[in-house]
């Protein structure tokens, strides 16, 4: 609820949480979930980061860390949400949305080796905002991006360093 604070840590090669249902952190409080060490984490259906505009949640995935999303990611719906993936983290998820509504705010940031695999689209700013950044050789692949969909949403995808990629299977819309 408005208010509260929950964290999480999954962290080790023998460590694993698998859920048969929705994941959801930050709900209308503050929620954090660290995945790190080759601890590994995954949903059965969609995950929500920051779900209500006073909810704020962060996903951080770090050496060897991965989340797999069997159905579709939402960061930032109507709140802030953001997702690190870094040194050999992994986040797999179908279409993944930044900044859903027109209030959330949500940041992917794939960096120094980390990866971010989608079999569907990847839409920074579907009405909100949303960022996605690519550094230190970090791999973004999906099948169709998207940057500022729907009137008033903001996109804004940037990338550096040699190695460092975005990769697309169909369209890029702008």
């Amino acid at each position: 609820y408005s208010g509260g604070v929950g964290t999480g840590t999954v962290s080790g090669a023998f460590s694993r949480w698998d859920m048969s249902e929705n994941a959801l952190i930050g709900q209308e409080g503050a929620g954090r979930l660290d995945v790190s060490d080759g601890g590994v984490v995954s949903t059965a259906r969609d995950l929500t980061i920051g779900r209500r505009a006073s909810g704020t949640g962060e996903l951080n995935l770090t050496d060897g860390g991965q989340f797999y999303v069997g159905g579709n990611s939402s960061i930032g719906f109507e709140g802030t949400g953001s997702v690190t993936v870094a040194d050999g983290g992994h986040f797999a998820s179908n279409a993944t949305w930044l900044g859903y509504y027109s209030s959330g705010q949500g940041t992917l940031t794939v960096r120094d080796g980390g990866a971010y695999t989608s079999t569907d689209d990847l839409y920074m700013g579907l009405s909100g905002q949303g960022t996605l950044n690519v550094s230190g050789g970090g791999q973004v692949t999906n099948r169709i991006g998207g940057l500022g969909w729907y009137s008033g949403s903001q996109g804004e995808a940037t990338g550096s360093d040699t190695g460092s990629l975005w990769s697309m299977s169909s369209n890029l819309n702008v």
